[in-house]
């Protein structure tokens, strides 16, 4: 692959991903319908970053993660248990690069992961995107 073929690829690079997650902590103001403002995040730097992680790393989406607790988490066989609608149950690897991340934070959070609704990650993926150059797209109708 070219460079050219690289730099122009849609998808979220590690070294890109990297900067994306390095920026997460450095948002202290959110541009919104053309007003700055402070934002208030339910979640702390650090909580964001996990997400964001077990999202990339676990091939999730960001609702699958949203709606995990701390016992679909299988360290052991290192997989993700994700509940579905009907009562369907399907995995996803845990890769090492994350397991241990994961086992960390498991000690403070003992039921729902991330205890936050799908707006909030959405804005400060955006805030955190802006912040690292990255040239992610928005789009509302």
């Amino acid at each position: 692959m070219s460079n050219v073929e690289k730099s122009s690829s849609p998808w979220l690079t590690q070294d890109k991903f990297e900067d994306f997650l390095q920026a997460v902590p450095l948002i202290t103001e959110l541009q919104t319908k053309k007003k700055i403002t402070k934002p208030y995040w339910p979640l702390s730097p650090e909580e964001f970053q996990m997400l964001y992680k077990m999202t990339y790393y676990c091939a999730l989406g960001i609702v699958e993660t949203l709606e995990l607790v701390a016992s679909d988490i299988d360290l052991e066989k290192k997989i993700v248990n994700i509940r579905k609608e009907g009562g369907k149950l399907e995995q996803a690897t845990i890769p090492p690069i994350i397991a241990d991340e994961i086992k960390q934070y498991l000690k403070t959070h003992k039921k729902r992961l991330f205890v936050v609704n799908r707006d909030s990650p959405w804005r400060y993926a955006m805030a955190a995107a802006k912040i690292a150059k990255l040239n992610f797209y928005e789009e509302k109708r």
